[in-house]
C-alpha cells in the first residue's frame, strides 16, 4: 500500500490530511469550475422552485374544493366536483407546463458542474493517498422494470417512455457494473431498478480496483400501491488477486444472514457446496462469518490482518458488509448512506468541498485498509 496513505486508527489523520491541501483544491476547482457556479446557482433555484410548483399544483384543487365546503356549503356536490376538476385541470396545466421548463432549464449547466467537481475531487483524493486513478462514469439510472401490457393507456406509454429514456443512459461502465455484480452473487433477492453514479478505477500495488457507487433496489406494483424496497446503498468493488481462486469463498458480518449465494447455509438448511469455515479466532467468530467451496483456499485468503481490519470496521459502523472471492476478483459490497447521487456540492467553498472530499476519501480508505491485507 503506498506510504502516503494515513494510518486508520481514526478520522483525525485523514481530516488533518484534507485540511492541509483543501485550499489548493478549492483553487483548482474555481479555476475550473468557477465560471459555471453563478448559472448553477441560479438553475438550482429554478428546480426547488419547479418542485414548489407541482406541490401547489396538486394543493390548490383541495384547498378550492375545502374553501366551497366551508363558504359555499349551500351549493350543490355536483357543482362543488365540477369546480374541483375544472381548477385541477388548470392548475395541473399551467403548474405543470412552467415547473417542467424551470427544471430543465439548466439541467446542462448542473450536470457540467457536478462532473467539473467530480473530476478534480477524485484526482485529488487519489493523489491524497498516492495512488493512480481515473473517474470512468458519471450518473446513470438503470430502470429495468417490465413492461406489461396492466394499466391504462396513458401508464404504459410512460412505462415505455421510461425504459426507453433509461436504456439511452446505459453504458459500457453500466453493462460491466451490473455483470460484475451478477458474477459476484453477493446479491441474489431479485432488484429491477439500480443508480449508478461515479465509477472509477485505481492503481493499487500494481492490482486494478474498480469501484461504483451503487444503488440497487426492487419496485413491486405501480403508482400508489407500489412497494419499494432498497437492497444497497454504497460502493461495490472489484478488485483483481495475484492469484486466482479455485472455488468461491463468501465473508459476511452479523446481522446479515441472507443475500449471498449461500443463502440457504445461514437459514440452517444442509446441503450444496458451500460450507461453514470456523477459524480460530474467538474475537472474531461471533460478529464474522466465512463459507467457501474450497475451505483450504478460504484460510489461504482470508488472513487474520484482514479479518481484524473487518472487525475493526463492523464494530466501528455496526453495518453490514459482504465479500466474494472467485476467480480472478474480489467482491466487495461497501454500505455507505452519504453517497450523494448526482450531487456534489452546493457552492464552491472550503468547508463545502471538505467535507464532500471526505465523504469519498473515509470508506476508500476502509476499503484500502481492507484488501492490503487479501493474500491473493
Amino acid at each position: 500500500m503506498a506510504e502516503s496513505i494515513p494510518k486508520k486508527e481514526n478520522t483525525t489523520p485523514l481530516e488533518s490530511l484534507i485540511q492541509k491541501n483543501i485550499a489548493g483544491i478549492t483553487n483548482k476547482v474555481k479555476t475550473e469550475v468557477g465560471g459555471l457556479e453563478r448559472e448553477y446557482v441560479k438553475f438550482r433555484r429554478y428546480h426547488r422552485v419547479s418542485i414548489l410548483l407541482i406541490a401547489f399544483a396538486f394543493l390548490l384543487p383541495n384547498l378550492v374544493v375545502f374553501l366551497m365546503s366551508i363558504y359555499f356549503n349551500n351549493l350543490p356536490m355536483v357543482w362543488r366536483y365540477i369546480v374541483g376538476v375544472v381548477v385541477s385541470v388548470v392548475s395541473l396545466s399551467f403548474c405543470g407546463y412552467y415547473a417542467w421548463r424551470l427544471f430543465l432549464a439548466g439541467r446542462n449547466v448542473i450536470d457540467r458542474f457536478h462532473k467539473g467537481v467530480d473530476e478534480i475531487v477524485y484526482d485529488k483524493v487519489f493523489s491524497l493517498f498516492g495512488l493512480k486513478g481515473k473517474l470512468v462514469a458519471h450518473s446513470v439510472l438503470v430502470d429495468r422494470r417490465p413492461v406489461d401490457d396492466t394499466g391504462s393507456k396513458w401508464r404504459q406509454l410512460y412505462r415505455i417512455v421510461r425504459g426507453h429514456v433509461s436504456s439511452l443512459r446505459e453504458s459500457p461502465e453500466t453493462d460491466k457494473v451490473l455483470g460484475d455484480l451478477a458474477t459476484s452473487e453477493l446479491i441474489t433477492e431479485p432488484f429491477n431498478k439500480t443508480r449508478i453514479d461515479s465509477v472509477f478505477e485505481i492503481d493499487v500495488v500494481g492490482s486494478p480496483m474498480r469501484v461504483a457507487e451503487l444503488e440497487v433496489e426492487q419496485i413491486d406494483g405501480v403508482g400508489r400501491k407500489s412497494v419499494k424496497k432498497r437492497l444497497f446503498k454504497g460502493y461495490f468493488v472489484t478488485y483483481k488477486l495475484a492469484k486466482p481462486c479455485k472455488g468461491k469463498t463468501f465473508v459476511s458480518t452479523e446481522g446479515d444472514l441472507y443475500g449471498f449465494a449461500h443463502r440457504t447455509y445461514w437459514k440452517g438448511l444442509t446441503g450444496g457446496e458451500v460450507k461453514e469455515v470456523v477459524f480460530k479466532w474467538t474475537d472474531f467468530e461471533n460478529l464474522l462469518h466465512v463459507a467457501s467451496t474450497d475451505e483450504r483456499e478460504a484460510r489461504r485468503i482470508i488472513t487474520a490482518p484482514f479479518m481484524h481490519d473487518l472487525y475493526e470496521w463492523w464494530n466501528a459502523e455496526s453495518a453490514n458488509i459482504r465479500i466474494s472471492f472467485m476467480g480472478d476478483y474480489l467482491y466487495l459490497l461497501f454500505p455507505d448512506e452519504q453517497i450523494r447521487f448526482e450531487e456534489t456540492i452546493e457552492e464552491i467553498n472550503e468547508k463545502e468541498l471538505s467535507a464532500y472530499l471526505f465523504t469519498i476519501a473515509r470508506p476508500l480508505l476502509s476499503v484500502l485498509h481492507l484488501i492490503e491485507h487479501v493474500r491473493g
